[in-house]
């Protein structure tokens, strides 16, 4: 979500603007951030896309990484790859941070639906 609206996608941007309008919490796991600084850092235009990545992450509550969030990923990860759905370690840690804070992820990655007890958004 945050790549797509560093890149100014319509359909992110709107549903941005939407959850401010409902007064939504916005938050951000710190994954998708470093995700987004790499990004920054592959693009031409560095120093630019730096100061929007710091614009955008600015406004943003970061959800961190702490021990609840550690037990969940084991918990979670170890499930996923004993019934043969594991997503991947990065979205994995993503999932497991949103459920130890008790958020809800907002993506188009449809293999965030295989998380139980994960509240998925789409836009």
């Amino acid at each position: 979500m945050l790549i797509l609206f560093k890149k100014k996608d319509p359909a992110a941007i709107e549903k941005l603007k939407e959850l401010e309008r409902n007064d939504e919490m916005i938050c951000s796991t710190i994954i998708n951030i470093l995700e987004i600084f790499k990004g920054a850092y592959l693009s031409s235009q560095i120093e630019k896309n730096l100061l929007q990545v710091e614009e955008i992450i600015s406004s943003l509550i970061h959800l961190q990484i702490d021990s609840g969030v550690q037990e969940i990923f084991g918990k979670l990860s170890a499930s996923l790859l004993k019934n043969g759905n594991r997503i991947g370690d990065i979205d994995e840690v993503i999932a497991a941070i949103c459920l130890a804070h008790n958020q809800n992820i907002l993506t188009r990655d449809s293999h965030f639906n295989k998380i139980p007890d994960l509240s998925v958004l789409s836009y």
